[in-house]
């Protein structure tokens, strides 16, 4: 019978739920923020002062470009066995 502390070894077991949270993560539209000042984004233009801005976690976990070279829809627990960008992948949401 595996011990509390045997868990923390079980790699496979962490990349499987991690793959799972990817592909469906428990609240996908619970991340979002009040811009503080205003700001330009590249190809979008200005955002003003107070707009809440909320993160598309749908395309985020699916983007081939951070979750390739397998395809993001399929189910593929290994893809966590590489470093990734830090805010690739965010199921619970980020920071306050």
């Amino acid at each position: 019978m595996p011990t509390y502390e045997t868990i923390f070894t079980m790699d496979y077991l962490d990349m499987f739920i991690r793959e799972t949270l990817r592909m469906f993560p428990i609240a996908p539209m619970a991340i979002s923020r009040q811009s503080t000042d205003s700001f330009c984004l590249k190809d979008f233009g200005a955002v003003p002062r107070g707009t809440l801005i909320t993160v598309d976690m749908y395309n985020l976990h699916y983007n081939p470009n951070l979750w390739g070279p397998v395809d993001p829809h399929e189910f593929h627990p290994e893809r966590f066995a590489t470093k990734r960008h830090p805010m690739a992948w965010i199921p619970f949401g980020a920071g306050p």
